[in-house]
């Protein structure tokens, strides 16, 4: 069985894989977004299909959050598809992405012991 390396800040546990359609102009130079989504910390892959305008994700999403991602994509001038596919799978990316990181900031307690105040009579 082999294992693959993942970046610094990426754990295991955290980490999913994201496939978004763009709505990019024919042409249009996506590799400055690509680099300056790359470079976030918690980000483990990206790569971006030209022919069917498929970008590929896979990060931590206890660290980051697709709405960091949209944001980073609409300072380049990048939308999203606005096919009724896409904005199903991006609401349950950002669902998604919410319960992992708050699961990741979960501390357990101990159930089976007795409320305060409640032994003493």
């Amino acid at each position: 069985m082999t294992t693959k390396q993942l970046r610094s800040g990426v754990s295991l546990a955290n980490r999913v894989v994201r496939n978004l359609k763009l709505n990019t102009r024919a042409r249009q130079d996506v590799s400055g977004a690509l680099r300056e989504v790359d470079e976030l910390f918690g980000m483990d892959e990206v790569s971006f299909d030209e022919k069917k305008n498929v970008l590929h994700l896979a990060y931590d999403a206890s660290r980051i959050s697709i709405q960091g991602i949209e944001a980073i994509l609409s300072s380049h001038d990048i939308a999203l598809s606005d096919d009724w596919w896409t904005r199903f799978k991006e609401k349950q990316y950002r669902f998604t992405d919410q319960n992992v990181k708050d699961n990741a900031a979960y501390v357990p307690s101990c159930c089976n012991k007795m409320p305060p105040g409640a032994g003493s009579k």
